[in-house]
């Protein structure tokens, strides 16, 4: 759709659709669970729209170095809102209620309306096509971005950060508020600090790939994840915050460096189809990461550290070998 009806409408109209839908759910009763619910996925709805248009937004207006760096200052930001959001909202809750919180994403959404209304420059829209070529034109736009093996090779390596980032919004809470018995507060003061590492990471990113190439950056990265799972493994029989948080700081590092790069190298070659691209690369990430880390989730002990090591070592590992068999990344 974005590449059909322009990056700007699409991302017009998930900014309605978030902003509308959050300022509904502020004024939900506390009994109408099934509109909440029904409400907060058509909130989802409209910012799973904003993503796939920033990311195709993007992909459209820079190249080479100039990608890569927008790219990474995106997943800085996009890194950073989920994990210090426990600490922002603890504050709030804890000093008004929890329909605040949706006041403040309507409020926020409505003023992103406006700037975005005004300050972006619109697209043409492609209106050549009609309705029955369109669907069979969008199924051979997202074939014909599978078919890239650079597209693939870039997305695979994103979904296992995304999914071991995905994961730490599990285990965290479940540890260190679950385990430690660790207020509310105090524990978005902890994570915190994980993300400052995500968004310094992401903002070192760029200058690390000037002096390392993409290959290298993807293995350092891998490395550090393997490193920081070793470590919270010799860690786990400790139970203090810091068995979590520190070697977590490392696995930060390896998962934003390799969250930051893959965008641009993914989207490298598929400029004319960025929309399509954005949207599967997007899906993939958040999607099939949410459904993944889930499922890690329902089987491991999230509080056993010792578990939980695993996890980020052997998803490492699994990449590691696919880096070194994986012909995209020899002609790299």
């Amino acid at each position: 759709m974005a590449d059909k009806l322009g990056k700007k409408n699409i991302a017009l109209i998930g900014l309605v659709t978030f902003a509308l839908s959050s300022f509904a759910i502020a004024n939900v009763g506390s009994s109408d669970s099934f509109e909440f619910l029904g409400l907060r996925a058509l909130q989802s709805f409209g910012g799973s729209a904003c993503f796939t248009a920033i990311f195709a937004l993007i992909r459209m207006r820079f190249e080479g170095e100039n990608l890569n760096k927008a790219y990474s200052y995106l997943n800085g930001i996009l890194a950073f809102v989920p994990v210090s959001a426990p600490l922002i909202g603890a504050y709030i809750v804890a000093h008004s209620s929890w329909f605040v919180l949706f006041e403040i994403m309507a409020v926020l959404g409505a003023l992103s309306l406006v700037w975005i209304f005004f300050m972006l420059p619109a697209e043409k829209a492609d209106t050549s096509s009609s309705v029955g070529t369109s669907k069979a034109s969008l199924v051979q736009g997202y074939l014909s971005v599978l078919a890239n093996a650079r597209f693939r090779t870039y997305l695979f390596f994103a979904l296992i950060a995304q999914t071991l980032f995905i994961y730490l919004l599990t285990v965290a809470p479940m540890y260190l508020m679950g385990s430690l018995d660790m207020s509310q507060v105090a524990f978005g003061e902890m994570f915190m600090v994980i993300a400052i590492v995500f968004m310094v990471g992401s903002f070192l990113s760029p200058k690390i790939n000037q002096m390392i190439n993409i290959q290298s950056l993807v293995k350092l990265s891998l490395v550090l994840i393997v490193a920081g799972g070793a470590m919270m493994f010799l860690m786990s029989g400790i139970a203090q915050w810091y068995s979590l948080i520190v070697p977590m700081v490392i696995i930060a590092f390896g998962c934003t460096m390799l969250l930051s790069s893959s965008p641009a190298n993914a989207l490298a070659e598929l400029k004319e189809s960025a929309g399509v691209a954005s949207g599967l690369y997007t899906a993939t990430t958040f999607g099939m990461g949410a459904v993944i880390s889930a499922l890690v989730a329902n089987f491991v002990d999230s509080a056993d550290l010792s578990q939980v090591s695993l996890v980020y070592t052997l998803f490492a590992l699994l990449a590691l070998v696919v880096f070194f068999f994986n012909e995209s990344m020899k002609k790299a």
